[in-house]
């Protein structure tokens, strides 16, 4: 029985019944949906690595300068956030924007209460690593296995630094279990390297998959500015 004070639309319960299935949906009139739609997101945000800097890393104080290329790694950075849609790869040398781009993308993800999960290569390897011993899988109760479907099974992934982590039969066969999970299930992908996927330097497999532009499925860009880090 609805209350006095209760929403106009659901009557108090926060849920509406689907015309036609008789399914229940969260209520739109009370702010049910947002407030589902946000502990979605801070479920799967509270997994991402991503620091107090970043947090603060946008688009809207990512200084492109002068610079055609950045500006245009920008664009594609921003149209990927707000699509979801594909993979969008930049590669590119050290310290050139790269993974404040990142940063902004999933943090506009977030901010469209779309549940996303940011990483490092090195920190996802490292928090599967965590958990392989019997102590820590006790503690923090789930498997590597469990875990690493996290990130292959995650709605949006942004995955910084891909290439940095120290390479090894095990790392690699993760990264292509992670990789080709998303790719068949087509799921948006976002990631930053150093290395470039059309010269070899990443397994074959992996890499074919990461520059597949079949039907527009994954834009890559070549991010050649500068090392900001490094004085003129």
């Amino acid at each position: 029985e609805a209350r006095s004070g209760d929403c106009h639309k659901c009557g108090g319960t926060r849920w509406l019944v689907m015309d036609g299935s008789g399914g229940l949906m969260p209520c739109n009139a009370c702010g049910a949906d947002a407030d589902i739609a946000m502990s979605r997101v801070n479920a799967i945000a509270r997994y991402s690595s991503i620091s107090a800097r970043q947090r603060a890393q946008t688009f809207a104080n990512f200084d492109a300068g002068n610079s055609g290329v950045l500006a245009a790694c920008a664009k594609g950075a921003r149209k990927w956030a707000t699509e979801r849609a594909g993979w969008f790869v930049i590669h590119g040398g050290t310290g050139n924007g790269k993974s404040h781009l990142c940063a902004a993308a999933y943090n506009a993800v977030i901010a469209m209460k779309h549940p996303a999960l940011y990483v490092s290569a090195t920190d996802m390897l490292a928090s599967l690593r965590a958990v392989m011993d019997d102590d820590a899988r006790e503690a923090e109760g789930e498997s590597s296995q469990m875990r690493q479907e996290r990130y292959m099974r995650a709605p949006v992934l942004v995955l910084d630094d891909l290439g940095a982590e120290h390479r090894t039969a095990w790392s690699e066969s993760v990264m292509f279990a992670v990789f080709d999970f998303r790719y068949r299930n087509k799921l948006p992908t976002m990631v930053a390297t150093n290395l470039d996927p059309f010269a070899g330097e990443f397994p074959a497999r992996l890499g074919s998959r990461l520059r597949d532009d079949h039907d527009g499925f994954s834009t890559v860009i070549h991010n050649t500015a500068r090392d900001f880090r490094v004085a003129l």
